[in-house]
């Protein structure tokens, strides 16, 4: 990486050394770095391909899905014939829950790649996902053919009969698959399948265990920080997040979590941290939101309101988000701007909470 640092300074036109760096920074989760390359070649060549890709993936790990979107369906349409690119929008769709989007670009990648494992794998994840068990079981056995010694077709069979709710099978099959590679992944999903079998102690034993074994899984450890923190065991999660931060200070999930528990205990770090998250990731809405949030509780109302208003436009079926929003917007005297948002909400369905909190609020205006 030195050397491609070296290149790339000694280099102001060259994209090689750009597009090199913005896949190891993907690779590395380092979604801020990368987004900095990729930026930095679009700047030198702004139609070439590549740097659209680049870019657009860079998009996709900042969370700023709209844009991702947007340059990697443009590049699906000059480079329809394209594996690489609709492989990646089919990924994009299935984080943005569109299913049925993500299953016609995995389709296309299969089309023209008929052996994409990641294509292959995904669309068997799909499949179970949408209940199609049959077609998910045979997509595993032609992942078997392709690679024997892999865990994913393992996996994936887990994954049918956790969707099934067999769950004594999904362990089984989990516990086949670590035989194959210990992972944290597998782990994670070992864990979930022991939980709906009623076992949370052994699957709490499991991560601790696993975090004594591998101190530095961040997965792992970030996916039992926010178990605790969903378990109301504050110091515990915050312990986790530290340890998180200290090996990886730029932990943009870390750093929002940990700031939300240093509010809630009054802790005068909450607003650094959640700034920090802010300037690493600031078009991920719920990164966002904490920062927006915590300006307006701290009487920046119109500094937090701008960014809450950022945030909310980024998300509008996020609840938690369209509420601070309207309370900001509150806070700031335009009650009437609140008030389509609020009624919105009070008639929205599955979120009883802010239901309720929404028709509150609208009686006091």
């Amino acid at each position: 990486m030195e050397v491609l640092q070296a290149s790339r300074k000694a280099n102001q036109q060259s994209l090689a050394p750009r597009l090199m760096l913005n896949e190891l920074y993907l690779h590395k989760a380092k979604p801020k770095a990368a987004f900095e390359v990729s930026e930095e070649a679009a700047r030198i060549a702004p139609d070439d391909p590549q740097v659209r890709f680049a870019l657009g993936r860079a998009y996709g790990a900042n969370g700023d899905f709209k844009r991702a979107k947007s340059l990697l369906s443009s590049l699906s349409r000059d480079f329809p014939e394209s594996p690489a690119v609709h492989f990646q929008l089919g990924m994009l769709m299935l984080r943005m829950g569109e299913q049925e989007a993500a299953r016609t670009h995995l389709q296309r990648t299969l089309d023209v790649q008929p052996n994409h494992y990641g294509a292959l794998l995904a669309m068997g994840e799909l499949e179970a996902r949408q209940g199609n068990f049959d077609k998910a079981f045979a997509l595993a056995e032609q992942l078997d053919k392709l690679a024997p010694d892999i865990p994913g077709p393992t996996v994936l069979r887990g994954d049918v009969y956790a969707y099934a709710g067999e769950y004594d099978a999904a362990v089984s099959a989990y516990r086949e698959a670590l035989k194959l590679l210990p992972s944290g992944r597998i782990i994670m999903k070992l864990h979930h399948a022991l939980n709906n079998l009623g076992k949370e102690e052994q699957a709490q034993a499991l991560l601790t265990d696993w975090l004594n074994d591998h101190p530095d899984d961040q997965t792992v450890r970030l996916a039992s920080a926010s178990i605790q923190q969903s378990a109301g065991n504050a110091n515990s999660a915050i312990e986790h997040y530290e340890r998180i931060l200290a090996a990886a200070p730029d932990n943009v999930v870390a750093l929002n979590n940990i700031s939300w528990l240093y509010f809630e205990k009054g802790d005068p770090r909450a607003m650094e941290y959640a700034k920090r998250a802010y300037d690493l990731a600031p078009r991920q809405p719920a990164v966002a939101d904490t920062y927006g949030w915590f300006l307006v509780q701290s009487d920046s109302v119109q500094q937090g309101l701008g960014i809450l208003k950022r945030a909310a436009r980024s998300a509008p079926d996020m609840p938690e988000i369209q509420y601070h929003f309207a309370l900001a917007l509150v806070q700031a005297g335009q009650s009437d701007q609140a008030r389509p948002i609020l009624k919105k909400m009070a008639m929205a369905e599955g979120t009883p909470s802010f239901n309720e909190a929404a028709r509150q609020l609208l009686k006091t205006l």
